[in-house]
């Protein structure tokens, strides 16, 4: 029979890796959302990069769809990742480059992301404006 100390180790490394299970699991699908949305940008799939849209709170902010019309996105490239000490939170600055059919010039700005993790359906969502091509 195995002495309670020996039972406490081992459930204590049980937890310790399903907590690193979890933690694994949660950055796998921080990446995925990051190059989802990077692709929707890319591609000009505005209403699938919208849905990605959140604050802490519920409220997503207004999208006008016609503010995009003649916006050729051109480049998306991620320049930062920083991941936040308890996996919860993230932060992404982009590197975004378009061309505007209004005014024929190729323009790049940056775009800063702020990523959190919602607990109840496991999904990773932005607080923070949609990408602003007006700059």
């Amino acid at each position: 029979m195995l002495p309670i100390r020996t039972i406490a180790i081992l459930f204590l490394a049980v937890l310790t890796a399903c907590s690193g299970m979890k933690v694994q699991e949660r950055v796998s699908r921080l990446e995925t959302a990051i190059q989802s949305y990077g692709g929707a940008i890319r591609w000009a799939r505005y209403t699938d990069a919208y849905a990605y849209h959140m604050g802490k709170d519920g409220f997503r902010p207004p999208l006008e769809l016609e503010e995009y019309e003649g916006i050729r996105v051109t480049g998306y490239q991620i320049q930062e990742k920083t991941l936040g000490k308890e996996q919860m939170e993230a932060t992404v600055v982009a590197k975004i480059s378009f061309y505007d059919d209004r005014t024929g010039v190729v323009t790049d700005i940056k775009h800063i992301q702020n990523w959190w993790f919602r607990e109840e359906d496991k999904q990773w969502l932005v607080d923070a404006a949609f990408p602003d091509f007006t700059e």
